[in-house]
């Protein structure tokens, strides 16, 4: 029974534990495990656009993202899709010892596949879905590889949007500081 008059969501495949910000003029799809929220809006220009919950969409070369639960209310129309110029991964401190040493405190471009990878790796954020779906499509839109496996395609050269891994930085500052520096 559907206490709550929620129909799955048309994008529930394509959620990801990612925040949508504006810096600088470009739009930010950011995850990873800490600091990404506070630290984007403190280095934003516009007001947050999306939190924790980011479906990503593609229409031609371009990525579109809008906050998603996995599920909306029946006549709850769906947030606007903002056109994502930069998808990036904020690493924990062991995560980017592990990637880069000890002195590596810079933006890295890379390609979709290692952001796919670690956003994968997060938890399925679309909480709503399990109240709408069979525990069937739920255990699938919890498996990691079949997260990373979305992303891929949904990336896949060529698209408009670059991506990025932001290193773990020792204060919240610190990654503030290096956000507001890109353009």
């Amino acid at each position: 029974m559907n206490l709550l008059n929620l129909v799955p969501s048309p994008t529930r495949d394509s959620v990801y534990y990612l925040d949508l910000f504006e810096i600088n003029k470009r739009v930010w799809a950011i995850g990873g495990p800490g600091g990404k929220s506070e630290a984007a809006r403190k280095a934003t220009d516009a007001q947050e656009l999306g939190r924790d919950s980011i479906a990503i969409t593609r229409v031609n070369n371009d990525l579109f993202g809008h906050q998603d639960f996995g599920a909306h209310g029946a006549t709850a129309p769906a947030s606007s899709p903002r056109k994502i110029d930069v998808v990036a991964y904020c690493m924990s401190d062991e995560e980017t010892k592990k990637a880069f040493g000890l002195n590596s405190l810079q933006i890295h471009k890379v390609d979709n596949g290692i952001v796919g990878t670690m956003l994968g790796s997060s938890i399925y954020p679309g909480a709503a879905a399990e109240y709408v779906v069979s525990p069937a499509e739920w255990a699938q839109l919890n498996n990691s590889l079949r997260r990373v496996n979305k992303f891929l395609r949904l990336t896949a050269p060529p698209v408009n949007c670059e991506f990025l891994l932001i290193p773990f930085m020792p204060t919240e500052q610190d990654k503030t500081n290096l956000l507001s520096a890109m353009t």
